[in-house]
């Protein structure tokens, strides 16, 4: 099977999943995640998930309420950077329907650890 197959595939079955489900296995997880994300790393750069995808808004209310640096990837033209939020960052959808933080610079630091949620990746 194609990538395209794949991932009309993936979509396919993960619109079949129930709302329950979903969030117990968006839980466990998060449960599973957060002990790799919050110890051991300063700067944690987390992709805010889309529609189908794992649910990362946890994931970064967990990290900032622990008071660790949040960073979010942002699409600027041809830039790409990371910018650091917090519990006050506003958000607006960029052209590719995603939401992104307003009014952004990119961060000092970089980040230790990328989270990027998906519906299936493969080696390749």
């Amino acid at each position: 099977m194609d990538k395209a197959g794949l991932r009309q595939h993936i979509q396919e079955n993960t619109r079949k999943i129930s709302a329950a489900d979903k969030a117990k296995e968006n839980t466990m997880i998060f449960d599973t995640r957060q002990k790799e994300l919050l110890p051991g790393h300063t700067n944690r750069a987390v992709y805010i998930s889309l529609l189908n995808e794992v649910d990362t808004k946890k994931i970064i209310e967990t990290i900032l309420s622990s008071g660790k640096k949040c960073l979010l990837p942002i699409q600027q033209e041809d830039n790409f950077f990371f910018t650091e939020i917090t519990n006050k960052t506003q958000y607006q959808k960029n052209k590719y329907g995603i939401l992104e933080p307003i009014n952004t610079q990119q961060a000092k630091q970089k980040p230790d650890v990328i989270l990027v949620p998906g519906l299936a990746f493969t080696k390749q």
